[in-house]
Formats: structure tokens, sequence, C-alpha cells
């Protein structure tokens, strides 16, 4: 049995059980992930993952103020899933024995700052095209809320996971896994400007079956 095969049978058996997911968009509740896994962050600051489904849900506790960026793929795909002040998707693709930039970061769902917001359903309406165009979602903090919590849609190109955490205040980083290698950790793509080209290795990262076991 492959990898992706592997992933979806032990994400029906539901080996974490969650009896109703996170809402990522919600403020965080330590109650709504009991029973997930926790891991460190090289650096400071600690995750929480779990998952339900066809989803992972991440909760991402930095040591500071800052945003998080979470790398997903497989070996010829990885897409960066960026949460600042907005949310960002960009993606790389392995062809030629190089990892190139498909296109730029283009920012959704940017946090007001305390600004006049949507409406409540036109927000939940644009959170829920969101995630059906991108294959995740998370919540935007101008301030730099230190946790932030991701669902993430598994499919075929989604094997590996690296979870990056930027305090803006020193610019340094924490990760996860402690074997990532540097490409994830790159201070522009971090700060959401993406380099055209990125030498990637997501078999240094977690694999998302066990990530979530």
């Amino acid at each position: 049995m492959g990898p992706y095969l592997m992933l979806a049978a032990t994400a029906a058996a539901g080996t974490t059980p969650v009896a109703a997911p996170p809402d990522v968009a919600a403020p965080y509740r330590e109650a709504d992930w009991r029973g997930a896994r926790r891991v460190a962050l090289a650096g400071g600051g600690e995750l929480r993952l779990l998952r339900s489904g066809k989803d992972v849900y991440v909760a991402v506790h930095g040591p500071a103020r800052g945003y998080p960026s979470l790398c997903v793929g497989g070996p010829g795909r990885v897409d960066i899933l960026h949460a600042s002040a907005a949310l960002g998707t960009v993606s790389y693709l392995h062809a030629g024995g190089a990892w190139r930039l498909q296109q730029p970061f283009a920012w959704q769902l940017r946090d007001q700052g305390g600004a006049q917001e949507a409406p409540a359903g036109v927000l939940a309406a644009r959170r829920a095209a969101f995630f059906r165009q991108h294959g995740w979602l998370s919540t935007a903090s101008v301030a730099g809320a230190p946790v932030r919590m991701f669902r993430i849609r598994l499919d075929a190109t989604r094997q590996w996971l690296g979870v990056v955490f930027l305090d803006t205040a020193t610019m340094h980083t924490s990760y996860w896994p402690a074997s990532m290698g540097p490409a994830c950790r790159n201070l522009p793509l971090v700060k959401g400007d993406a380099p055209a080209a990125l030498d990637f290795d997501p078999a240094s990262w977690s694999s998302l079956e066990d990530a979530v076991r």
C-alpha cells in the first residue's frame, strides 16, 4: 500500500478520534484539542496535531508574536500555507532538477485590525470559498497573534508537513521537525516574499501519516 493510501486508510479508521473538529475561525480553546499529539518547535513553541476524516488540524503556539508558515507537499509539488495579516498560498513545482515558483502570494481574508468587518455570514462564505479553492484555512492577525490554527485537506500531493513560526520582533524562526532543511525556513519566504526558486527537501519534513497518528 502506497503512502497516500496508507494515510487515507488510517484517516478513515480515525486513529486520533475527534468528536467535533476545532473551528479554526474561532478563538483557540484547549478543550477542542483534547487528545491531540503535542510536539515541540525547535527554537521555542509547540504544536497540536489532530485528524478528523480527510482533514488535518494544526494549532501553532509560537513563542512570541509573529506568524506561521506551513510547508505541505510531496516529490513533485510543495505548497506554502502562510498566515500573517492575511492568508496566502504559493506553490513550487519540481522539474528539471529544480523547484520553481508558480506564482507570487495572492493575499486574501485580510484581518481588518478592528475596522468594520463584513457580516458574519459573508465572512463564513469567504472562508468556505478559500478552503474549497486552496484546500486549507487559518486565521489572519494583523497583531501577530502567537496562536494560530490550520485546517488542511489531505490529498495525494500532501505527504509531508513542515511548520515554521517567525518571531517578527527578532526575525527568529522556530520550526518542526528538527530535521527540516533550510528552504522552508528561508527568511524572505516566511516573511511572505516567495523566491523564484528554492531547494526543498520534503522528505526531511514529517510524514503526515506519522504526524497525526
